[in-house]
């Protein structure tokens, strides 16, 4: 493994449940078969699992990666067992896993000089592991990283001597995570500073000014003297902003059903908090998300702020942000989409039930995950609509 590895320290401590998972990740979405794996089960000589695989498995032929899927059975991966086990893992042994479900949730990513570990928080018991930690979310070098693994992104980066913005990453998503863990701060206002910093990123980014991306790093890692904000129309009516986005979600559910039963509930609830079941009425959405806002999420961020901090942490390293996206201004415009989008679930889920608790928001945050990060047309819709 090259040079040192860095996680959060919860991925070392990471096992699966099997069977006493209440979300199993063998339901609710496309399982690949890599192409070594695939020469595996063509080898198979217990005639039981050798039926079974000839039978579930559809041969794709795509790529080195995706040259079989299983067929799912009223959603749930075929081999699953029905008291939650995996059939292939039992007969055949852990070898005869895929990458796709060897690694997840777990990703490696190549990142310059050292190795970056990151865990998914589709896993219902990574998001209790990373969600719940009232310590927040610290990056460590891990001592006790797998052996196999498959790197998911590999990221040249010239940190003693920058020659482009992209250079700048590691120093980027550390202020862009102390800016969130500064607990001087409301959420909102400390979510605010991450836009502030990332606009103006994007500005010198744009005009390939690297003197002046140094000197914006140097001047946000002093998180209680920040430089004056921008003014920015991203920073402005976010409720509007979250109103739109719940009728974008009722759009895309009008073309087909959400591939989680476990979020289907969620977003049911979001509808009627909202009051958005029957109707779009935006005026009625509107008063019912400010009232429930003051009453329930302004409530239980004031005592479980740290779980959308330790969320937004987890989500700029896993997903190397500003990198996920084309530009850092669209990077941008992604989470705020998951900002804006989780927090009006957050609201409609705690004025449907006429409460809020962790465990909920945890469960919550975990199924929300597994569409959305998971399913990339859902993310492209939103984005395309967002442009309009």
């Amino acid at each position: 493994m090259k040079g040192k590895v860095i996680g959060p320290s919860q991925v070392e401590d990471f096992k699966c449940i099997g069977a006493k998972c209440e979300d199993t990740c063998c339901a609710g979405w496309y399982i690949g078969i890599d192409e070594a794996t695939l020469k595996k089960y063509k080898k198979v000589k217990n005639p039981a699992m050798k039926k079974r695989l000839d039978k579930e498995l559809v041969t794709k032929n795509a790529s080195e990666e995706h040259a079989a899927k299983i067929k799912l059975k009223n959603n749930r991966c075929a081999f699953l067992s029905k008291e939650g086990w995996c059939d292939i893992y039992t007969n055949l042994g852990e070898n005869y896993l895929s990458e796709t479900c060897t690694l997840f949730p777990r990703t490696f990513n190549e990142i310059g000089e050292h190795m970056e570990y990151s865990i998914a928080l589709s896993c219902p018991e990574a998001a209790h592991m990373i969600l719940l930690n009232e310590a927040g979310f610290k990056l460590n070098t891990l001592e006790n990283a797998p052996n196999q693994y498959k790197i998911s992104a590999k990221i040249n980066l010239n940190e003693k001597k920058p020659q482009k913005w992209q250079d700048y990453l590691v120093a980027i998503r550390n202020v862009l995570i102390g800016l969130l863990q500064n607990k001087n701060k409301s959420f909102e206002t400390r979510f605010s500073d991450v836009e502030d910093f990332l606009l103006k990123l994007d500005l010198l980014a744009r005009k390939q000014s690297l003197k002046e991306i140094q000197a914006l790093i140097k001047a946000y890692e002093e998180t209680n003297k920040l430089p004056a904000a921008l003014k920015h129309p991203f920073k402005e009516k976010w409720q509007d902003k979250a109103l739109e986005l719940v009728l974008n979600l009722k759009a895309l559910r009008a073309e087909k059903k959400w591939p989680s039963t476990f979020y289907e509930a969620y977003y049911n609830d979001l509808l009627k908090g909202l009051g958005l079941e029957e109707s779009d009425d935006l005026k009625l959405a509107s008063t019912n998300m400010q009232k429930s806002k003051a009453q329930y999420l302004d409530e239980f961020m004031v005592k479980y702020g740290y779980i959308l901090e330790n969320y937004f942490s987890n989500y700029i390293f896993e997903r190397l942000v500003p990198l996920d996206g084309e530009t850092i201004l669209e990077s941008l415009v992604k989470i705020e989409i998951y900002k804006n989008l989780i927090c009006a679930h957050l609201i409609g889920i705690g004025n449907s039930n006429e409460v809020l608790q962790p465990e909920t928001v945890v469960s919550f945050i975990q199924a929300f995950s597994k569409v959305f990060d998971h399913n990339e047309i859902y993310m492209y819709k939103l984005l395309k609509l967002q442009k309009k």
